[in-house]
C-alpha cells in the first residue's frame, strides 16, 4: 500500500491527532450488587471493615471502588481496560467481603453478579428494583399469621418461620 503524501505538514498531524484519539481505548465498567446486614453490637463497625477489607484485595490497575446504595444494598464497581483482570479480581474482594462479614456474625447476600454495565447500563434504580422484587404483602402475613407462621423480618426475600 502506498503513502498518503500531503503537501502540508499541518493537515497531516491534524488527521494523526484525530485517528490517535479515536484509537484510544475506553474504559468499562463492571458493577456488582450485594447485600450486606449484621445485627451484633458492633454491625456498622463490622460492615465498614469488610468494605475496607475488600477494597484492599483491589490492585493499583483494578482500584475496586464501594457505594452504600441502601439498606442493606452496596454496590461495588471498577473502570479499567482488562475486563477479564477485573471481573476475576472482584470476585476475590467479593469473597474477601463475604468472610470478613460472616466472620464477624454478619450476612452477605450477591444480588447482582458482576458484570460489564457500558452499553446495557440499567440505572441503580432499576438494578435496586430487581434487587428487592420481593414486596411486602400485608394479606400475605395475615393468612400465614393464621396458620401459625410469622414472617422472618430480618430479611427481605419473604422467608417465614413457625412461631
Amino acid at each position: 500500500m502506498e503513502m498518503i503524501q500531503f503537501s502540508n505538514d499541518n493537515i497531516k498531524n491534524s488527521i494523526t491527532q484525530i485517528i490517535k484519539s479515536k484509537l484510544i481505548p475506553q474504559p468499562i465498567k463492571i458493577r456488582s450488587i450485594f447485600e450486606l446486614t449484621c445485627f451484633s453490637f458492633d454491625g456498622i463497625d463490622a460492615i465498614k471493615q469488610s468494605l475496607l477489607n475488600g477494597e484492599k484485595k483491589g490492585t493499583e490497575n483494578i482500584p475496586i471502588k464501594f457505594r452504600y446504595l441502601r439498606s442493606p444494598l452496596y454496590e461495588c464497581s471498577v473502570e479499567t481496560y482488562n475486563k477479564n483482570e477485573a471481573l476475576n479480581v472482584m470476585n476475590v474482594v467479593l469473597k474477601e467481603v463475604e468472610k470478613s462479614i460472616e466472620d464477624k456474625g454478619g450476612n452477605y447476600s450477591l444480588k447482582v453478579k458482576p458484570e460489564e454495565v457500558e452499553g446495557k447500563e440499567k440505572s441503580i434504580e432499576e438494578q435496586i428494583k430487581e434487587c428487592s422484587n420481593n414486596k411486602y404483602d400485608e394479606e400475605e402475613d395475615i393468612k400465614y399469621e393464621e396458620e401459625g407462621i410469622k414472617p422472618d423480618v430480618f430479611t427481605n426475600n419473604c422467608n417465614y418461620i413457625y412461631k
